[in-house]
């Protein structure tokens, strides 16, 4: 009988809103049973994996350890034992592979066993309580729609595949995922354990022997959580700024990647090839879509060209997945020849051979394309509006251009330039009323400026620094009206330049527009939001991903798979 490890990748003792990341369970009773000691009365240690309550444990002063056999409504200390480590044979060697929680690990472990109908035995290590257990086959059940199978298990147990029913095993494989890959929502009406800490708690000793990882689990659990409400256990942290209790959890894949709509009001999560649709507001899946072919990169939110929807688009290999909350999944065939580029909320298919300078663009509208022509005079696209397109031209030394979709130009006007020698370096974006561009002099440091889009004239301006006009991150806001320019906010609305924004992280990658603001990665993996008021939201891990903003301003973030939106933190009271 072939044996699956599962080990949990890291054992989280949390407290008070404090984390000690432990080597192992005897650093955890370790640090329980002092705090015991210091107290003289029993802690008690609930046992999380995901968002569910495995078991809880007290631990009296002098070490003795029992398990309860109800959980009490709240714990001194919870440890939290998501994502494992699965290490599964084959016959080239064991296989590693991570998975979100315990509960789907034994699942994939049954589906294994299925399919290859026969015991596997799953041995869990590294936990508070080792366990060993037989898994067997359970009954195949035939599926009638056996075409849309997913992959995500059948790479897990690819050595290990039924060649003999592969139709049997994919139906079996997609039966369990439409069942159970649906992410597990936990809100406070769900009475989730509550954090507390210890009331007239004890103070340890000065020289006490403790080891700082001790003393730091001890004087958390010795905070008193003032938090009224109870609170959702997710492996998600809050930002600085936001409340430490989430507004709702979902246990996701630890593969999967997020993104929010331009709206923030629907969130997208990717893991193979299922694309779970969930409300950015309650928390709740609308929708669970089994895509054709699995993405190569996280799903894009973007707006309808013309402004009059809002989806979601992910692309593998030449295949386009286009979902919006009207139409569902559509999928289209790309062109080796064209190359997509995302600005602001707008998806625009340009010519890889003249991408700056195209003959024509087609915008993403609704579930399809549309072709616009260009005007001609070496004019490079910039975004549309209701008006038409607005085009960059170089006429006249630079020219704003709005043109139809046949390529006819409505409206032209040519910026003035800060002083008669200057020249235009780059276009950065514009919108109806404002353009954005920077001007280079010789002798001179470039000029960021904008001009107002009917007139040309010049209006607000910021020197750029020596070497930075053409080197500097631009990108346009998901609004379409405020764009990042270096560490600057530019309202292309109001025509003004904000402060910049000081001690952004040290990054080559090029910043991503997210509702709310922009995204930017640190190099250790750390990220940081700036906002359109020049404002910053960062990471309290590198292993969380700041997803973006919703209507509330409340903040969405995927921690390895542990989903969850924070809401702005409530002012101190005096």
């Amino acid at each position: 009988m072939r044996t699956i490890q599962l080990q949990p990748q890291k054992l989280s003792l949390r407290a008070a809103g404090t984390v000690l990341d432990a080597a192992g369970m005897n650093e955890v009773w370790s640090a329980t049973a002092q705090h015991a000691r210091a107290t003289g009365q029993p802690v008690t240690l609930s046992v999380l994996d995901g968002s569910t309550t495995l078991r809880t444990w007290s631990i009296a002063p002098h070490g003795e350890r029992t398990q309860l056999e109800r959980t009490p409504a709240a714990s001194t200390f919870t440890l939290h034992l998501a994502p494992w480590v699965m290490t599964v044979p084959s016959e080239a060697g064991p296989v590693e592979r991570e998975v979100s929680t315990l509960s789907v690990a034994r699942q994939q472990a049954e589906d294994a066993a299925t399919s290859q109908n026969h015991d596997f035995t799953v041995a869990v290590t590294g936990a508070d309580l080792d366990d060993v257990q037989v898994i067997s086959p359970r009954p195949v059940v035939m599926v009638e729609d056996d075409e849309d199978e997913l992959d995500s298990l059948e790479e897990l147990f690819a050595d290990e595949a039924d060649a003999q029913d592969p139709k049997a095993t994919a139906g079996a494989l997609s039966a369990f995922l439409r069942k159970h890959r649906k992410p597990l929502i936990i809100s406070s009406a769900a009475g989730a354990a509550l954090f507390i800490g210890l009331v007239g708690g004890g103070i340890l000793l000065a020289n006490s022997t403790t080891n700082p990882s001790e003393s730091a689990a001890a004087a958390a659990a010795q905070s008193p959580d003032t938090t009224s409400s109870p609170r959702i256990q997710t492996a998600a942290e809050a930002p600085a700024g936001f409340s430490v209790n989430a507004a709702w959890a979902a246990d996701g894949a630890t593969d999967q990647r997020s993104a929010l709509t331009p709206s923030g009001s629907v969130i997208g999560t990717v893991s193979g090839r299922v694309l779970n649709i969930i409300d950015a507001e309650t928390g709740e899946v609308r929708d669970t879509v089994h895509l054709p072919v699995k993405p190569d990169t996280a799903p894009v939110g973007f707006q309808d060209a013309r402004g009059s929807g809002e989806g979601l688009v992910m692309t593998g290999g030449t295949t386009l997945m286009i979902w919006t909350a009207g139409d569902g999944l559509t999928m289209h065939t790309t062109s080796e020849k064209e190359t997509l580029q995302v600005t602001g909320p707008t998806v625009i298919a340009v010519p890889k051979s003249t991408s700056t300078r195209p003959d024509a663009i087609r915008l993403l509208h609704g579930n399809d394309f549309e072709t616009w022509k260009s005007p001609g005079t070496g004019a490079s696209p910039i975004t549309p509006v209701d008006g038409g397109m607005l085009w960059a031209s170089s006429v006249d030394g630079g020219t704003l251009v709005t043109a139809d979709a046949e390529g006819k130009t409505k409206s032209s006007t040519r910026l003035v330039g800060p002083s008669p020698s200057a020249k235009i370096s780059r276009w950065l974006g514009a919108s109806e009323k404002f353009v954005a561009v920077t001007w280079s002099e010789t002798g001179r440091e470039p000029v960021l400026a904008l001009h107002a889009a009917d007139t040309g004239e010049v209006g607000d301006t910021t020197s750029m620094g020596s070497g930075t006009a053409t080197s500097t991150r631009a990108v346009l806001g998901l609004e379409k009206t405020v764009m990042l320019v270096g560490s600057t906010p530019v309202d292309l609305d109001t025509g003004r330049i904000g402060t910049r924004t000081e001690d952004l992280p040290s990054t080559t990658d090029a910043a991503k527009a997210v509702p709310g603001g922009w995204l930017l990665r640190a190099q250790d993996g750390t990220e940081t939001i700036v906002t359109s008021r020049g404002s910053t939201i960062i990471s309290p891990t590198s292993t969380e991903t700041l997803v973006g903003l919703t209507g509330e301003d409340s903040v969405v973030v995927d921690h390895r798979g542990a989903l969850a939106r924070f809401d702005p933190a409530p002012p101190e009271t005096p």
